[in-house]
């Protein structure tokens, strides 16, 4: 059974399990539920072998622990709650190697808002579904956005930069990295911060967004997404 939501979303019904699963769906898709929203950050899994979906789909939901899986157009996307998305570029490859099997995924950054994960869900279909990379982040979201279509970073730059938006202090950041080639002692001196407190507010954009400003490619996400601010 397909239950159609939203127009182009699709939700395997018969594929929900779990109490957390049902949770999130009712969250994400149920119109009339009022259950608070938690935030969360979620991961595509694009695989062209149909029968290897679920087995791979198990595998990172026992890797996030606090997580689970909806099939959302056909595709395992899996919802977890801490921070070890930062790992799975690494696990990716492993499993590459022992399945031997074509995959992609897109790892988003922190997810706020049911308007938030429906727009980035949205992005990634429009932007890089297609793509035959194995792994997509934030960042290449971001960049794939700025080759083809500048009116729609400057429309959601506020979803994509999450709690970030609009914080004067942490622009500042983001542009003097940028400016120093993400060199963290010659910013500490343009900014008048130590080290270690430019090193905490890194982190807390990386968790924020999903992007690492002292990886070159993020950084110029980052810094495109400021510069959108109309």
């Amino acid at each position: 059974m397909v239950i159609s939501m939203k127009k182009e979303f699709t939700v395997k019904k018969e594929k929900i399990n779990g109490v957390l699963a049902h949770k999130i769906y009712r969250v994400l898709f149920d119109e009339e539920n009022k259950e608070e929203f938690q935030s969360f950050r979620f991961l595509v899994l694009n695989i062209e072998e149909e029968e290897a979906r679920e087995k791979i789909a198990d595998i990172f939901v026992e890797l996030f622990g606090k997580s689970a899986v909806l099939y959302i157009n056909e595709r395992p996307v899996i919802f977890y709650f801490n921070n070890q998305g930062y790992e799975v570029k690494n696990f990716l490859w492993s499993i590459i190697d022992d399945f031997g099997i074509k995959v992609s995924i897109f790892n988003s950054g922190k997810i706020s808002s049911k308007e938030a994960f429906f727009t980035i869900y949205r992005l990634y279909e429009k932007y890089i579904s297609s793509k035959k990379f194995h792994y997509f982040s934030v960042g290449d979201l971001v960049l794939e956005i700025i080759k083809k279509d500048m009116q729609d970073l400057e429309k959601y730059r506020k979803i994509l930069l999450n709690d970030i938006e609009d914080n004067q202090q942490l622009e500042k950041l983001i542009l003097a990295m940028f400016d120093n080639n993400l060199n963290i002692t010659k910013t500490a001196k343009d900014v008048y911060m130590h080290r270690n407190t430019i090193n905490n507010k890194l982190e807390y954009i990386k968790k924020e967004t999903g992007m690492n400003m002292q990886e070159f490619k993020d950084a110029v996400s980052m810094y495109w997404l400021i510069k959108s601010k109309s």
